[in-house]
């Protein structure tokens, strides 16, 4: 285990962050998926910014977005009214090759856009999924992941995520180039970046931190 591989899973911003959207490639069959499983919730704001997240991802062959992901989610969720809690820690694919990621808890449940683009995207990739999770159980879920919140290992410390540990939201979204997080948090929301919709953003989550 370990390896590059590994460490990037937690990389902050990327050189997909950056791309934004190319021409855009849909997985329908993902995004039914995502509907279905947010069908419950009978929020069309919630399934938009569930949708958006990970069209946009595609779009960017976003590979090691985990954090970055998470966190605009977690913003767009809280801005929502909802109470999403960031998680990291590592995870085990069926593979075996466990690996340090982020994801989002809802309701005790997994929110894992990110997966996606890590088994679709990345050339390291040791195993494959046919869907992001969303709603997923920690027990089991429908990709076989098995997810370990908050667990490390002797290597942590090494894990690009550890670097951001415990960062206020506000202050990673501000180191993010050109505060452009910020943006995609808005993007999830529909909203247009401007400032006031930024500062209704910041505000949402002054407390929270990674």
């Amino acid at each position: 285990k370990g390896g590059g591989h590994r460490q990037g899973r937690g990389h902050a911003f990327t050189a997909g962050t950056m791309r934004g959207e190319r021409q855009l490639k849909r997985d329908y069959d993902a995004i039914h998926y995502i509907q279905r499983q947010l069908s419950g919730f009978e929020d069309k704001k919630m399934v938009f910014a569930m949708t958006k997240a990970f069209n946009k991802m595609c779009a960017a062959e976003e590979p090691d977005g985990c954090l970055s992901t998470t966190v605009e989610l977690f913003i767009a969720l809280k801005y929502l009214g909802y109470k999403p809690r960031i998680c990291y820690g590592l995870v085990v694919p069926p593979s075996g090759y466990e690996f340090y990621h982020a994801w989002l808890e809802l309701d005790g449940k997994i929110v894992d856009i990110a997966i996606y683009g890590n088994a679709k995207f990345s050339p390291f990739s040791t195993f494959d999924v046919r869907f992001p999770i969303v709603m997923g159980s920690y027990e089991a879920n429908e990709q076989g992941m098995e997810y370990r919140p908050f667990t490390f290992d002797e290597d942590w410390r090494d894990a690009l995520i550890s670097k951001v540990q415990g960062m206020p939201v506000v202050e990673y979204c501000d180191k993010s180039p050109k505060r452009i997080l910020w943006k995609f948090a808005c993007d999830l929301l529909d909203m247009s970046p401007l400032k006031a919709n930024v500062d209704a953003l910041r505000d949402t989550v002054k407390d929270d931190v990674i």
